[in-house]
């Protein structure tokens, strides 16, 4: 493979406290070599002097088996995962077009999306890598039980599962399936029409044995937490990241920050939820989404303050939440007060250490060049990021897989 020198306007590198104005980002062999100020001798130039150069960006929530539809249980409870696999390997192609070299799926029926992750992952689609749990663990009756009552739907997006030792198969299982890591739900949520947002599902007792079990076998574990009894009986329990957290209060940020745990805030699913005044969403969605939309800002708004570390993750796949426009995410928590370069590492170096990603998330010597290439300066405008048209080139192992300027690319 060609040594490739990208001679841009500006460089962001993923760690650093600003950005290297005119760097020149070295590629060899699918890997960062250093960002320079100069091109070598025997380096192959590409002029990139009207862009940004950054780390391919992580989502650390997706939904692969949903495309943003209304009627998303249907989606969820009808169609095979065979189809569920296909639908989804169109939408991991729109991440990748958006710039999005890594995501973490968070959950699907069966294994549609360990299966897109596996091909991926051994070039036969194209795609962003993929991180997958499998199903997501939930009690009877609580968030992701979508299945009828009474029936126990083999395709559903929860895999139901109570007590200790239930959730100690559960989680062996989703294991044995394939999971990267395990995801549970620790409260109700918004989209179900059984549970609410601010109830605690499973018992604190339950979280310790599903989470003790799952780090035993080497896996992290993502619970999705709205409600703050919920949030704080994970965190005691051990989680390593929280997904949405919108009534967070002091007591639970303050044991995040003082024990690590990532937030995954996922702005923009209760913001899209309300797009179009949230046309077509059956009534109880539109009820929660209203309810919670202001505590969920407050909560982002508290863990800034409050040093929680947190990450990017949007939730696209649910209802009005398009695959291809994740990016919005940064832009609401730039809204919030997050700097641009915050959010931007929030996507980037921090994402990929709350993954357990060593080599990817920054343009550091000796990572994966993963990369993605924007026209002007997100450092001016976060919204950069969002414009398809100003994606000049995302290269994924330092191969040119999307962009306006891909055909430039050497050979």
């Amino acid at each position: 493979m060609a040594k490739v020198a990208l001679v841009s306007g500006s460089v962001i590198d993923g760690v650093g406290l600003e950005s290297i104005r005119g760097g020149v980002l070295l590629i060899e062999d699918g890997r960062i070599v250093r960002v320079a100020r100069r091109v070598p001798r025997g380096y192959m130039k590409v002029d990139v002097r009207d862009c940004t150069v950054l780390p391919g960006l992580i989502d650390a929530h997706v939904h692969l088996c949903l495309g943003g539809e209304v009627n998303f249980e249907t989606a969820l409870l009808r169609d095979p995962p065979e189809l569920i696999a296909l639908r989804a390997a169109a939408r991991a192609q729109e991440l990748l077009r958006a710039g999005y070299t890594t995501v973490r799926d968070m959950g699907a029926p069966a294994r549609a999306v360990i299966a897109l992750r596996d091909a991926v992952a051994a070039g036969l689609l194209p795609g962003p890598r993929i991180l997958a749990p499998g199903r997501v663990v939930t009690a009877t009756g609580g968030h992701a039980d979508f299945a009828p009552e009474g029936v126990v739907h083999r395709w559903g997006l929860g895999l139901v599962a109570d007590g200790p030792d239930g959730v100690r198969r559960a989680v062996r299982a989703e294991i044995k399936a394939g999971a990267d890591f395990i995801k549970f739900c620790a409260t109700g949520g918004v989209l179900d029409p059984q549970s609410e947002p601010g109830l605690q599902e499973f018992s604190e007792e339950e979280m310790g044995v599903l989470i003790s079990e799952a780090h035993r076998m080497g896996r992290k574990v993502a619970a999705h937490a709205q409600g703050e009894g919920g949030i704080k009986a994970a965190i005691r329990a051990g989680v390593d990241t929280i997904e949405h957290g919108i009534f967070l209060d002091e007591a639970a940020a303050e044991m995040m920050r003082e024990r690590g745990v990532y937030l995954v805030p996922t702005l923009s699913a209760s913001h899209n939820l309300l797009r179009e005044e949230g046309k077509g969403l059956p009534p109880h969605v539109l009820r929660k989404a209203r309810e919670v939309r202001e505590a969920h800002l407050e909560g982002f708004s508290l863990a800034l303050r409050m040093g929680v570390p947190i990450v990017a993750g949007t939730d696209s796949g649910i209802p009005f939440c398009p695959h291809g426009d994740n990016a919005l995410e940064l832009a609401l928590m730039v809204k919030q007060g997050m700097s641009p370069l915050e959010a931007i590492k929030a996507a980037t170096s921090r994402a990929a250490a709350t993954l357990g990603l060593d080599d990817v998330g920054s343009l550091e010597p000796g990572n994966i060049a993963d990369v993605a290439v924007v026209r002007g300066d997100p450092l001016d405008d976060i919204g950069v990021l969002r414009d398809r048209a100003r994606i000049a080139l995302v290269l994924q192992e330092g191969k040119p897989v999307a962009g306006s300027e891909r055909e430039r690319w050497p050979e």
